[in-house]
């Protein structure tokens, strides 16, 4: 669980270096169109070239930051992704842990249930019965006195 603890932050922090890295461009490209702005308003004497100029830079700046806020979804997406696949794994794994499990818990069960059938087939005794003889035939019993022919 620790490992996944560390996945999870690296990935958050290559997120917060990308926005980061974002910001700091963007920043960047704000500050070059308004000084491209400024400069085209100068140059410019027609003020139809220069309106035009201008809408054509602030049309390109909201595209940049279309784009800029657009990557760091992305980025965003692609980081949950990752905890997600992450989580998915080791869902799979617990899962086959606990099948694993469940199947030599009643392997054993099976295993002590056949071997308490065996212990009471040997344990029971068999009973006796002085009927029987050695092969299985009945015997008739007879008084003594009539095989000594004693008469009384």
């Amino acid at each position: 669980m620790s490992n996944e603890g560390s996945i999870f932050s690296l990935s958050g922090d290559r997120n917060d270096q990308k926005k980061h890295q974002i910001r700091k461009s963007k920043d960047k490209n704000k500050y070059k169109d308004e000084k491209s702005n400024n400069i085209n308003e100068g140059d410019n004497v027609n003020g139809i070239q220069s309106s035009s100029a201008i809408q054509v830079g602030s049309q390109l700046s909201l595209l940049k930051e279309k784009l800029e806020v657009a990557s760091l979804k992305i980025v965003e997406l692609r980081g949950q992704i990752e905890q997600a696949v992450n989580r998915a794994e080791l869902a799979e794994k617990g899962k086959a842990e606990l099948e694993d499990k469940l199947r030599r818990q009643r392997e054993h069960r099976h295993r002590r249930r056949a071997a308490l059938a065996a212990l009471q087939e040997v344990s029971t005794p068999t009973p006796f019965t002085p009927s029987t003889s050695l092969y299985g035939t009945p015997k008739t019993y007879q008084l003594l006195g009539n095989v000594l022919n004693i008469k009384l």
